[in-house]
């Protein structure tokens, strides 16, 4: 099995970009999570979680790795074990939306009642789409090791961006191997070859 863990990554990441590695070195962890994040946005990693109501609350702390709400759980019990004419069927529940800060927070569109709560119990069960994680420790770190090379490849896009930018005025050159075939150019269009090779592999 692949090592997960972040030196192992950091090892590989060196290797592939050959000598532009050495104008990236600091940089190897901060590309690795981008890379991490992206790959986050299109294989979606789902996770569950809960927070404690309050009545009249309708502003909660969001989970620190949460990068968008997926679905509301709470309610929905009752919703299967009552007909929507029945006393006990919840009518309303509130949807939620992401209010972007540091924490982000879980804004519910409307503040449950005492009542409601009483009912549906106080903890607000929810799924959500989470951020990866890289760890040293290989089995903490949350990608799938079938999508290493994802992870790399955009890794490496990134890598060639930062490149592109910090070496605007400089000729680098760059090698990588893309289904066998060995490419060389400029980091700009070695960046956009790079992105359209992980998006393309990504959305299989």
């Amino acid at each position: 099995m692949s090592d997960m863990s972040l030196a192992e990554l950091k090892k590989d990441l060196t290797l592939s970009l050959t000598d532009s590695a050495e104008y990236l070195d600091d940089q190897l962890g901060q590309l690795l999570t981008v890379a991490a994040n992206e790959l986050a946005r299109i294989k979606r990693r789902t996770r569950n979680a809960g927070l404690t109501l309050q009545a009249g609350e309708s502003l909660y702390d969001a989970p620190a790795d949460l990068i968008a709400f997926k679905a509301r759980v709470w309610g929905q019990k009752q919703r299967t074990l009552f007909q929507p004419w029945e006393p006990g069927y919840p009518q309303t529940l509130p949807t939620v939306s992401v209010i972007e800060g540091n924490p982000k927070q879980l804004q519910l569109c409307f503040a449950p009642t005492a009542q409601l709560i009483a009912r549906l119990g106080s903890e607000f069960r929810f799924t959500y789409y989470a951020r990866h994680i890289l760890s040293e420790n290989a089995e903490d770190t949350t990608v799938n090791p079938a999508d290493r090379d994802l992870l790399l490849l955009r890794a490496q896009a990134e890598a060639m961006k930062v490149l592109s930018i910090r070496y605007a005025d400089k000729t680098i050159s760059s090698k990588q191997m893309i289904s066998g075939a060995a490419r060389i150019g400029t980091p700009a269009a070695l960046y956009k070859e790079f992105l359209a090779e992980f998006e393309r592999r990504a959305s299989c």
